[in-house]
């Protein structure tokens, strides 16, 4: 079975104040803080791996700080040399091309650092490409970038309600309970759970709709593969902090950082949330009634 191991790339940088203002002697109108004065202050470097399969293995995190180094030529030195170790296995960024990249050139440059393979520009070369930016590859021929944040709540986003369609699918299976009486000739469970999301809530109905949603909710959670999982987990964790929400259903969720460490709940109450999504099928667009 094939796999490919990436070597996935972060640098933390600040504005370099004295070559700001040294640079505004030479040109007192610029306001400029463009990348050259720009300086590695941090490096870290997440070691993975995905088979033919797409199941994705860790391995090992390495970080250097100037804290822990002195300055920036020997963090950049230490990440050199990392990535020099591996040679053979690409790197990968997120919009590492336009920022990252040009900073460890200049940094190469300053203190007279060759650069791994991995980052120098080969005309000609054969083989696997030696560093990928995602977020270029994202961008295409086009002229908009995605913020990563992006990317993780659309990619999350689509997996909860895919959770959400199978249980949707397993309750209309079930036969109706009867819970509302001869009335409400209903066929299914589903068609149960419509008509107290329309009508209610009840709570003593809603505590009952708790009891069936949830352990098929965690079973589901249980299918998903480790990797992909806590993938997920992370992704609703981080959107804490984000201003802008893909699934307006999930953001009160996700506003309750407690549900984050009860892990997979927080999976249930998102996947829960887009049950009644009108994307879905929801019990908003149901007849209340059926005749």
């Amino acid at each position: 079975m094939k796999t490919n191991t990436y070597l996935a790339l972060d640098l933390e940088m600040y504005w370099d104040e004295h070559l700001y203002e040294a640079h505004r002697t030479m040109d007192p109108k610029s306001n400029r803080r463009a990348t050259a004065v720009k300086r590695v202050m941090a490096a870290s470097v997440f070691e993975f791996s995905v088979d033919s399969e797409g199941r994705v293995a860790t391995g090992e995190v390495a970080s250097w700080t100037e804290h822990d180094w002195g300055d920036e030529q020997a963090v950049v030195a230490q990440l050199f040399d990392y990535l020099r170790a591996r040679a053979d296995t690409p790197v990968l960024t997120f919009g590492g091309l336009a920022t990252d990249v040009p900073v460890l050139v200049l940094a190469s440059m300053a203190h007279g650092l060759p650069l791994p393979p991995q980052l120098i520009d080969q005309p000609g070369r054969k083989g696997p490409r030696p560093h990928l930016d995602l977020a270029l590859l994202l961008k295409g021929g086009g002229r908009t970038w995605s913020h990563l944040s992006q990317v993780l709540l659309r990619l999350t986003d689509t997996r909860i309600q895919a959770l959400a369609r199978k249980v949707i699918h397993a309750m209309k299976r079930m036969p109706a309970t009867g819970i509302f009486g001869d009335d409400y000739p209903f066929k299914s469970v589903w068609d149960e759970y419509c008509r107290e999301v329309q009508e209610g809530p009840n709570p003593m109905l809603e505590a009952a709709f708790d009891q069936t949603v949830d352990p098929m909710i965690a079973w589901q959670v249980d299918q998903l593969d480790h990797s992909e999982r806590h993938l997920l987990e992370i992704a609703l964790a981080e959107a804490v902090n984000e201003q802008h929400h893909v699934r307006a259903a999930i953001v009160p969720l996700l506003n309750d950082r407690k549900l984050v460490h009860r892990q997979p709940v927080v999976l249930i109450e998102a996947a829960k949330a887009c049950l009644t999504h009108p994307s879905l099928g929801s019990p908003e667009r149901r007849s209340r009634r059926t005749m």
